[in-house]
């Protein structure tokens, strides 16, 4: 079902974890309890696409610290384990060269590239199982995001999300 927004078209897709570990793809699931390896399925009004994702490694070096100031400038530094995390990669299974990247920290949300198209896949407000499953292309202007000043970019996507060919 395609439906209208302020950004754009898109379709509804339901999602249903197929793999036996444990937590549900449309609540937040405690970082420690994220498994290693996931398998969700995507339903759309045209089709079903399963998503094979496994948990990010080595997002952040071992030993890292993270430092701040204080009002009077004094330095405080922090270690933090930062080994248990929410954020996946993938594939949709049957499709060689697609790529998948999703965080499940809050819901799924994350790009699918697939079949030559770049979509954003957001949850929806008020479900636990709902999601918007938005072609690139309708997202024309992107705002705020990582160096840009003032909250504000010019940016399309054509800008931050090179064609999945130029990827591989």
């Amino acid at each position: 079902m395609s439906l209208w927004d302020q950004r754009g078209t898109y379709e509804v897709a339901r999602a249903s974890l197929l793999s036996k570990d444990p937590g549900i793809p449309g609540q937040s699931i405690p970082a420690k309890d994220h498994p290693d390896v996931l398998t969700v399925q995507l339903q759309l009004e045209s089709r079903d696409l399963i998503l094979s994702l496994e948990r990010n490694e080595g997002l952040i070096a071992n030993g890292f610290t993270e430092t701040h100031y204080l009002q009077d400038g004094t330095d405080v530094s922090l270690t933090r384990n930062h080994t248990d995390h929410c954020y996946y990669h993938g594939h949709v299974q049957g499709d060689a060269a697609s790529v998948v990247s999703l965080s499940t920290c809050s819901g799924l949300r994350g790009l699918i590239m697939f079949e030559n198209k770049t979509y954003s896949l957001e949850p929806m407000k008020n479900t636990t199982d709902s999601y918007k499953l938005v072609p690139a292309e309708s997202m024309t202007n992107i705002q705020g995001l990582c160096g840009s000043q003032h909250n504000k970019s010019n940016l399309t996507m054509e800008d931050v999300s090179p064609g999945t060919s130029q990827m591989r």
